[in-house]
């Protein structure tokens, strides 16, 4: 659908869903991390809601639909046939505010009816708590600033809603392997994974979701990795074998040194 003569009070409700999209999609990250971080907890919030079965291999199977269905809804709206088809009845500027609402929606469906499993694995004080903090609060951090080294406002969709209010197409993102993704190709899922296992309080609930989270993680980077290449070609594929994928390669000597 092209950006070109539309009027200007559909482009305004464009920018504004956006708009309402990224506070929406900021809003479930922050329950995300305050859930993770104990602050909000099944006494004093909206967590770990869904149905309690005596069974534990229930409770996990019902868990693990979960994130699968999150996963399966990632990997269709984040496909470019799904873009091709739902561009044909929204405009493109859309798409990404549309997807981030669909998923921070999930996201707070998945934490609020996650079938709760008791128990507690550790629970830290002192000082040993303030470390652990340092290390969470740190990889939620790294994640937030990563954002920013791409393009945070394109990431989340403000950037086409705005080109799409001035009736300008949005620029074409490049390619960027400065910062952050000079040592790591996917920075934003090394701080979530680092803001999942580097908690304080690690529940049996918090520990089922960082696995499940973790390995929807792991094939989430499997696929795009797999897009990226296609779109990018040797490009992206020779960045590949030089920085690694959510974790630094470590290089043991310099081979031209030795040689």
């Amino acid at each position: 659908m092209s950006y070109q003569n539309q009027s200007l009070a559909k482009r305004i409700a464009i920018f504004s869903f956006n708009i309402m999209a990224y506070g929406i999609g900021a809003a479930s990250l922050v329950y995300l991390i305050l859930v993770y971080g104990s602050i909000i907890n099944a006494q004093n919030g909206p967590v770990f809601m869904g149905p309690s079965f005596n069974n534990v291999f229930l409770s996990v199977l019902w868990n693990a639909l979960l994130v699968v269905g999150f996963g399966y809804k990632h990997s269709v709206m984040a496909s470019i046939k799904f873009k091709e088809k739902i561009t044909k009845w929204i405009p493109d500027a859309v798409n990404r505010g549309f997807y981030l609402l669909a998923t921070a929606g999930y996201l707070v469906f998945i934490i609020a009816f996650w079938s709760p499993v008791e128990g507690v694995l550790w629970q830290s004080e002192g000082a040993a708590y303030v470390s652990i903090m340092s290390v969470f609060l740190f990889g939620w951090g790294f994640l937030f600033i990563a954002t920013f080294m791409i393009d945070h406002f394109e990431l989340f969709g403000l950037k086409q809603g705005y080109y799409y209010l001035k009736n300008m197409p949005t620029p074409e993102l490049k390619f960027v392997k400065t910062g952050f993704y000079a040592y790591v190709r996917h920075p934003i899922m090394t701080g979530m994974l680092i803001g999942i296992w580097c908690i304080p309080t690690m529940t049996n609930n918090h520990l089922i979701m960082s696995v499940f989270l973790s390995v929807y993680v792991w094939i989430g980077v499997y696929f795009e990795e797999r897009k990226l290449k296609r779109i990018l070609g040797e490009q992206y594929t020779q960045y590949c074998e030089e920085v690694g994928s959510v974790l630094p390669k470590i290089r043991l000597f310099n081979q031209q040194a030795v040689a």
